[in-house]
């Protein structure tokens, strides 16, 4: 081997150390960052379920609310349902009674609530079947100020 083939061989020797060094510190180079965004893809996955995790529960809890509204608007519902069926029915037996008696029964209503500062409205038709009589029975059956009718409308 003479002195060139010496020099060549050194210098593809050198190249060769320097191109591995290269590579090596180029492998290392990528092997970080691959580590730094498998790092934070793992931080952006935690973070992702974090949030449907809290999103499931916020709508499991909108859901729940609704249901309880939905239950309470039923139930609500069904209390007016009931208190109609009593108007109702409280109105059906009272067109039932004899005159007379629903005469004492709007008297003693009067009687018990009016205070005397008040007037007694009657329907049309009880007004000129029952108003004066139970306007005078309330009287006759409250102390104090008398209730008066109202005029007619």
């Amino acid at each position: 081997m003479n002195g060139i083939d010496r020099i060549r061989d050194r210098m593809e020797r050198d190249a060769r150390a320097e191109r591995d060094a290269i590579r090596a510190e180029g492998e290392q180079q990528a092997a970080a960052l691959a580590a730094q965004y498998r790092a934070q893809a793992e931080e952006l996955a935690k973070q992702a379920a974090a949030r449907r995790e809290q999103t499931a529960a916020e709508s499991l809890r909108q859901a729940d609310s609704a249901d309880q509204l939905e239950r309470r608007q039923c139930l609500l519902a069904e209390r007016q349902r009931c208190i109609d069926l009593a108007f109702e029915q409280a109105a059906s037996q009272l067109r039932t009674l004899p005159q007379e008696q629903y005469v004492q029964v709007l008297a003693h209503i009067a009687a018990e609530t009016g205070t005397g500062s008040e007037e007694l409205i009657f329907s049309p038709a009880d007004r000129e079947a029952v108003g004066a009589q139970a306007t005078e029975r309330a009287n006759a059956l409250k102390p104090g100020p008398a209730l008066p009718p109202s005029p007619p409308t």
